[in-house]
């Protein structure tokens, strides 16, 4: 029987019957509508830079970056039902079926985002020193993560199975009957992220707690019981300046 760190790393639990990932791909979503509100304002101009989405699901970040003139897109996620739905809704864009702990390039990357998909990541450790090697000089690592707090409580009609790893990280298996979406993920703290980021000789410089918004609160109405907790963390990574010279 799988423990439920191995099912949150495992690419199984995308590729099941019982999961329907294809409304994610909507940029339109109540969650991506809310994630965007928050990223595009970090991500700023991306004129000249070559984008590389961790974990990229159904792609919708592809369009984001390209609206932001980004020279190239490369899209990587472990699930195959997803990389179908991407190449089917983002035709354009570069997408490669690996799981993220095995992907390598040559090429290196202006701005590497990882949205909503560390927490299917067992070895942080070695992913920030994946990212660090195939990162520019300039680069930016950019990770939206889910809050700790807010997704090892009660909420909603969620039924949760917890194992409490440390004060500073979760394997969190929710149940979710409104949605019939049972997802494992693995609930890191901004700490964890900048020690073991630091580690790996990436400097953390910026941190956006995510606390709704008014229009996701319109969006998704069941957040106005929690209007002040932050859902996600926006976290920004460089390399420090000694390593650029």
């Amino acid at each position: 029987m799988q423990t439920l760190r191995e099912r949150a790393t495992s690419p199984a639990q995308y590729d099941g019957p019982d999961v329907k990932w294809i409304p994610e791909g909507d940029t339109d979503s109540s969650s991506r509508v809310f994630i965007k509100e928050y990223l595009e304002p970090v991500l700023g101009d991306l004129s000249g830079q070559d984008v590389l989405d961790v974990g990229c699901g159904t792609g919708w970040l592809s369009a984001v970056v390209e609206a932001r003139d980004a020279i190239t897109y490369t899209g990587v996620d472990p699930s195959k039902h997803n990389i179908e739905a991407a190449r089917r809704f983002h035709p354009k864009a570069n997408f490669v079926n690996s799981r993220i702990e095995d992907f390598g390039s040559e090429q290196p990357f202006d701005l590497i985002a990882c949205v909503m998909a560390s927490e299917h990541i067992d070895d942080l450790r070695g992913a920030f020193s994946n990212w660090r090697q195939i990162l520019t000089p300039d680069g930016r690592v950019l990770i939206v993560a889910a809050d700790i707090n807010t997704f090892t409580m009660t909420r909603f009609d969620y039924e949760l199975e917890i194992d409490r790893v440390s004060e500073d990280e979760a394997v969190v298996f929710t149940r979710r009957p409104s949605l019939k979406v049972d997802i494992a993920d693995i609930i890191r703290s901004v700490p964890l992220f900048k020690r073991t980021a630091q580690a790996e000789g990436l400097q953390l410089v910026k941190t956006i707690p995510m606390i709704p918004t008014d229009l996701f609160l319109r969006l998704a109405p069941r957040y106005q019981e929690y209007p002040n907790d932050p859902v996600f963390q926006l976290m920004e990574f460089i390399k420090p300046e000694a390593d650029k010279k």
